[in-house]
């Protein structure tokens, strides 16, 4: 069966109860015709041949989830202690232990959040960590889609700092010759690059035409710092430098004024809100309505494991409604279509429409008021069945997480011990 369901070119999911489209709402009773990896038609009674038919009744058909921000890996650190400001957490529990990683341990860490994402129904991903190319060999085995970065600081000792080898990372991504992994550039934050790696990576990004992803006006600190320093917002510095245009994603941007927001909906920049490790590491509850009414694309991210102890976007649907009073049907939208148009990817994927990717999640109706990741039964990405009755078709989970555990063990003993 798994061999089966893998390599098939052609799908008929038949007389789904529910289709969850964008432009046509919620389809009743329909097909869908999937072939060579795209959705080729929607209707009733579809009477193409397939070589593979999914049973859609007492079923919801919805686009595959995108996360478009988080730092997979971090699955390695979670259960962390996160009651504390971000950039306290960063320097005295994350940074010293990050300082020990080995590429095996991010692809071991990745390989475990890539299993948790898409049994949640997320599709695709947009990743900052170091070892990018590790992040991407994890994508690839488990079959899902993605954007990685390494991730780019100015603060670490010179031996993390991977601006020097960056040419290098993107050549190893490139070299995983996956279709579905791609790059992206990922400077940390204005507080921990300077101002010439800033520039630096603007101009790798125009010259390789790759997008930028960064962590933008998180915490208060963060924000008055940058005040103190130069005299204006770390959104104002960016726009100084000529950073922002619609290349970028901003992760956060929880402390942003009128003018930050002003600045960023004229330079198209988009926002990924990320309300749970907003809420864990107190840094505060984003201006997400008032971005939306000036029309700013916001998505809907996890953040990492170790500032989010789930990779669960049902999750953080549920908190960014309780959280903002934001109608579901464009919470939904927040981790779909907003969140490909972070990535870029809005024109492949995001939505169920003819012609796009075939990246589809299938949830069972018995708990249709309480939908959560456990509510997945099978996802299919590229026309390909990767998950099929919570079971990872690409992948042996058991084997992967002994792995795993013996990573994570090796990392705590090594930490007990100063750099």
């Amino acid at each position: 069966m798994r061999q089966i369901l893998v390599n098939i070119m052609s799908m008929l999911i038949r007389n789904a109860s529910f289709v969850m489209t964008q432009r046509n709402g919620i389809l009743k009773g329909s097909d869908i015709f999937i072939d060579d990896g795209r959705i080729a038609e929607i209707g009733k009674n579809l009477k193409h041949p397939a070589e593979f038919v999914v049973d859609g009744r007492k079923k919801i058909v919805m686009p595959g989830l995108v996360n478009p921000h988080t730092h997979v890996a971090m699955t390695l650190f979670r259960g962390t202690p996160d009651n504390f400001p971000v950039i306290e957490w960063l320097q005295k529990y994350i940074w010293p232990m990050e300082a020990r990683l080995k590429p095996k341990d991010v692809y071991y860490g990745s390989l475990v959040g890539c299993m948790e994402m898409i049994k949640n129904g997320i599709t695709t991903f947009g990743d900052m960590y170091f070892f990018a190319d590790q992040v991407g060999l994890a994508v690839k085995d488990v079959g899902m889609r993605a954007l990685v970065s390494s991730v780019i600081y100015d603060v670490l000792p010179e031996n993390m700092r991977e601006l020097k080898k960056l040419d290098q990372l993107l050549k190893k991504v490139k070299q995983i010759k996956s279709k579905k992994v791609r790059s992206w550039l990922g400077p940390h934050s204005p507080y921990s690059c300077s101002e010439d790696t800033l520039k630096k990576i603007k101009e790798i990004s125009e010259k390789e035409k790759l997008k930028i992803n960064i962590h933008l006006s998180e915490s208060k600190s963060e924000v008055e710092e940058m005040k103190k320093k130069r005299g204006k917002s770390p959104v104002e510095f960016l726009d100084d430098i000529g950073f922002l245009d619609s290349t970028v994603t901003a992760a956060h941007c929880v402390h942003v004024s009128e003018t930050d927001m002003k600045i960023l909906k004229e330079k198209k920049v988009s926002v990924v809100h990320c309300p749970i490790s907003n809420m864990k590491l107190g840094s505060g509850v984003a201006p997400v309505c008032e971005m939306v009414k000036k029309g700013i694309t916001v998505g809907l991210g996890t953040d990492g494991p170790a500032s989010n102890t789930s990779l669960d976007l049902f999750q953080e649907m549920n908190a960014a409604t309780s959280l903002h009073k934001i109608k579901k049907n464009q919470i939904l939208d927040f981790a779909t279509i907003n969140a490909a148009k972070c990535l870029g990817l809005e024109n492949e994927i995001g939505s169920i429409e003819v012609g796009k990717k075939a990246d589809i999640i299938i949830l069972g109706t018995k708990h249709i008021d309480s939908l959560s990741g456990k509510s997945v039964e099978s996802v299919i990405i590229d026309g390909t069945v990767v998950v099929e009755n919570r079971e990872i078709l690409t992948i042996n989970e058991q084997q992967i997480l002994e792995k795993f555990q013996k990573v994570v063990d090796d990392l705590k003993a090594k930490n007990s011990k100063p750099l």
